[in-house]
């Protein structure tokens, strides 16, 4: 677990997801996006980024973040 002044990228994780679940698509690109910040190394938060991106129709920063997240993680399926 990843903590950095007091902030969980797992309750971020959380947050994030529940958002989708109510279509509130740019708060939860918050919360992945501050996850993302404090955990880089997970491959886990650029697809959740890139799919709330596509989600609201930015097209293009989705599929760059789906490119690069395949370019670091060739075995994420999330971006096929």
């Amino acid at each position: 677990m990843n903590i950095e002044d007091g902030v969980n990228p797992e309750v971020l994780s959380w947050l994030g997801v529940w958002h989708v679940k109510q279509q509130q698509y740019r708060v939860a690109l918050g919360y992945f996006a501050r996850a993302c910040d404090l955990a880089p190394q997970d491959s886990e938060w650029r697809p959740m980024i890139a799919a709330c991106h596509r989600r609201l129709g930015d097209i293009a920063p989705a599929l760059a973040l789906y490119e690069r997240t395949l370019e670091s993680d060739p075995g994420n399926v999330e971006c096929l």
